[in-house]
């Protein structure tokens, strides 16, 4: 199945690309798509994707856990943000 893994702000620079699609096999988690998406960027970027600041989205809804996926699914990985 194809993800569509979408980077948003520092993980954007850090991976020089604003998404990537990911093939997986059925069944697949976001825990598994995590894994692959770091065999696939340089190691700076690998950092800050397992970062536990780091926020999943799935199809544009925030998760905490490991969520089944399915395929055509956009997963988004977001960093905190912060301002002042």
């Amino acid at each position: 199945m194809k993800i569509q893994v979408r980077f948003f702000a520092s993980l954007r620079e850090a991976t020089g690309s604003e998404q990537l699609e990911i093939d997986l096999p059925l069944g697949s988690t976001t825990k598994k798509l995590l894994a692959v998406v770091v065999e696939n960027v340089d190691e700076s970027a690998r950092e800050l994707i397992l970062s536990d600041n780091v926020r999943i989205a799935v199809n544009q809804e925030l998760t905490e856990a490991a969520v089944t996926l399915s395929d055509g699914d956009e997963v988004a990985l977001m960093p905190p943000i912060t301002g002042g």
